[in-house]
């Protein structure tokens, strides 16, 4: 009679050479070099020829902490909207919002990208039916994006696929009004939430309005997958109802008074919302929300159990036009910014952490290693590699023995051994995992 006995697996070490962070994007605004501003692709208002709709500011708040910001001016504000024209006047068409092209496209198999920055709002957006949609701002990863920013031409050129590039990942927060569980609208919306791609695409993309001619490109904009209105109460949202969106009670980030910092930590099976302070340090982060975005070479049931783990969920279907995305070239910022509802920004700084610096071409395969069944009768198999890629192995006692090495494609043979804990440690260039195996007879 075969004895069960139940063990963990569990990684010792992943990585052992980690590089530090590399900081790959930096403005604290000293001017708009480093920025592309979208508003400038547009004649909005009372102008008569493209201008730019962002100012940049000396901000300070109730703390007297005093910064640099950017933000879209008083008079844009009234602009900042989807539709064509405000008053007779053309509007901004969802503008208000400034890219960072990166140098270097990231990749996100083995990598961690960090998005942080300080932000302070002008005011609430409350009651206003909207809980802070007229003062949200988004966050977004984007590829494909074009070389320089998108042209003037091709605000009105919807037969230009990705004009604007594609959102793959994105983060909102609401400017609501801090309220209690019994306020009328407490339920309507979340003060933010997290999304993949968007839209009509499995690849993800910008919204275009379509109610007026020419059709225009709305580069602010990106819908939930599938072309539903993001962030709303529904059936559809990910993976289930609200597990897109942070948890109850609401975390309320927006601020009026005290300089928010927002990280924004996308790792590449799962991401995650913190906010503080601006004047405490990163011990004070508190998490907003976080959302697993599993990789989808798997197959199905590695998507459903992902999202399960981390969402206490019991879905069995995948989510709508589900996808994982493997590479960054550009972020975005975007603020609503309408009836006064203006969000100032400031000390943006975009950062990666690899094990190794890796090309978009080569990456390394052991994250995405798992090892089955453990405890094991005898017979390893190893889940997760390329037809006829190869790692080293080595296995030892739980002393660090060594007892047997070699490379493997799929499975490791350890019948022969007595029962007992070892070590499987499998080695590809310079990184290494190491897994605990319980080996029964």
């Amino acid at each position: 009679m075969k004895k069960i006995i139940l063990l963990f697996l569990f990684t010792i070490s992943t990585v052992i050479i980690k590089a530090g962070d590399t900081i790959v994007i930096e403005d604290h605004f000293a001017d708009r070099s480093k920025l592309i501003d979208n508003s400038l692709l547009v004649v909005w208002g009372d102008n008569v020829a493209p201008k730019s709709c962002f100012e940049i500011t000396t901000k300070s708040d109730s703390n007297g902490l005093s910064y640099n910001a950017l933000s879209i001016t008083s008079g844009a504000s009234p602009y900042s909207t989807h539709l064509p024209t405000v008053g007779g006047k053309p509007s901004l068409k969802t503008t208000t919002c400034f890219d960072y092209e990166l140098s270097k496209p990231i990749d996100r198999n083995n990598c961690t990208i960090k998005v942080e920055f300080d932000v302070l709002w002008s005011k609430y957006d409350y009651p206003s039916g909207n809980f802070g949609e007229n003062g949200r701002i988004v966050v977004a990863l984007v590829d494909n994006y074009p070389n320089g920013g998108a042209q003037i031409a091709d605000m009105t050129n919807l037969t230009k696929i990705d004009a604007f590039g594609s959102p793959k990942y994105n983060m909102r927060i609401r400017n609501a009004k801090p309220v209690g569980t019994n306020d009328s609208q407490y339920n309507y919306y979340s003060p933010s939430f997290m999304l993949y791609g968007g839209g009509l695409s499995e690849d993800g993309e910008f919204e275009a309005y379509k109610s007026v001619v020419p059709n225009y490109w709305l580069p602010g904009f990106s819908s939930a997958p599938g072309g539903t209105a993001p962030g709303q109460p529904a059936t559809g949202d990910y993976p289930t109802l609200e597990t897109k969106k942070s948890d109850k009670p609401w975390s309320w980030i927006a601020s009026t008074s005290t300089w928010r910092h927002i990280t924004w930590v996308i790792e590449p099976e799962i991401m995650s919302l913190y906010h503080r302070n601006s004047n405490e340090n990163e011990t004070s982060d508190q998490m907003v929300s976080k959302m697993s975005i599993p990789k989808d070479s798997f197959g199905l049931s590695y998507i459903t159990s992902k999202l399960n783990a981390v969402h206490g969920t019991s879905v069995s279907t995948e989510p709508t036009m589900y996808k994982w995305f493997p590479r960054i070239e550009a972020l975005r910022f975007y603020n609503r910014g309408f009836n006064g509802n203006i969000a100032y920004f400031a000390n943006v700084k975009i950062s990666k952490s690899t094990p190794h610096e890796v090309g978009i071409s080569k990456h390394s395969i052991l994250d995405e290693i798992s090892v089955f069944p453990n405890p094991t009768y005898g017979i390893i198999n190893i889940k997760g590699l390329d037809e006829k890629q190869v790692v080293n192995y080595s296995l030892s006692n739980i002393a660090g023995s060594l007892i047997m090495e070699g490379k493997t494609e799929n499975t490791i043979d350890i019948s022969n051994l007595k029962t007992g804990i070892f070590l499987l440690k499998l080695e590809n260039n310079s990184q290494q995992k190491i897994i605990k195996l319980l080996l029964l007879k």
